[in-house]
């Protein structure tokens, strides 16, 4: 009898070729010793947990969860910022969701600047908000580790499976992917991938655009009964299978235990009547 065998492997919408499953893996494996950490007992094994569950921690959370991570490495500086609250939750999420797919990540620049010397003297540049430069992936340095199957490659495609809402705007390195529009591929970053999260809409913002849009669907609903007094058959019959839906409540014919005799009234036949209290 021959011997078994299973290949095991992954390959994300779009693509021609498959990727190393093992970050996926180790996703995982990492995850359930966030959970169920040595020493704890047993709890309910991981039903659907995903590394993308980081974008839905608090900021507290994240800001715990990137200093306590032995696998996100920050600068003294950056580490300094991230415990002041100066870095945005996008920011330690998407940190957070590298380092519990496997992909542990070393950080350039997230908030701190980075200096230079140049002929006008000592010259100090600041990255915009919401930008990560990594330089490095599971200890393999980003410089010289480009290309197809590269774990820059393995990061970046990782990075093409989070949800809209919580994708990065762009992702910045020496490869763009076809029919990735975030992917940008660009000469002077061969040691780095820089990635520019989107900014997330104000509060007011996103409350003056739901009046908005509220008002306009009142308005949109008040016309339309206006316009259409009466139902068509077609409404009619949506209207009656909707209703037929609905229990028919159960009325109880005896006094329930709220029932206060009245004695001032009577009923035809002579006798007290009752009514019941709300």
């Amino acid at each position: 009898m021959p011997d078994a065998s299973l290949r095991f492997a992954i390959r994300p919408a779009g693509a021609q070729s498959a990727i190393d499953p093992r970050a996926i893996l180790e996703n995982w494996r990492q995850l359930g010793i966030a959970l169920h950490p040595q020493g704890a007992k047993d709890g309910p094994i991981l039903a659907g947990a995903t590394a993308s569950d980081a974008f839905l921690l608090s900021h507290a959370e994240l800001e715990s969860a990137v200093l306590a991570d032995p696998d996100i490495k920050l600068g003294r500086c950056d580490r300094e910022q991230v415990a002041a609250g100066k870095v945005g939750s996008r920011a330690l999420a998407l940190l957070v969701f590298l380092s519990r797919s496997g992909l542990k990540p070393t950080v350039g620049e997230l908030r701190c600047g980075s200096t230079k010397r140049t002929a006008k003297g000592v010259v100090t540049t600041f990255p915009p908000p919401g930008t990560i430069y990594l330089t490095a992936i599971n200890g393999v340095p980003v410089a010289g580790h480009q290309g197809a199957g590269t774990i820059t490659d393995i990061t970046i495609r990782t990075l093409l499976t989070l949800r809209h809402k919580f994708a990065p705007k762009r992702i910045v390195s020496l490869m763009r992917y076809p029919g990735a529009l975030s992917t940008v591929a660009a000469s002077d970053y061969s040691a780095y991938i820089k990635i520019e999260l989107a900014k997330p809409a104000s509060a007011k913002t996103s409350k003056n655009v739901g009046a908005k849009t509220a008002n306009a669907a009142n308005a949109s609903a008040t016309r339309a009964l206006v316009a259409n007094p009466i139902l068509n058959t077609l409404e009619w019959q949506r209207l009656m299978t909707q209703l037929s839906t609905l229990q028919t409540p159960k009325l109880s014919t005896k006094p329930s235990g709220s029932a206060i005799r009245d004695k001032s009234s009577t009923s035809g036949n002579g006798g007290s009547a009752t009514r019941t209290l709300p």
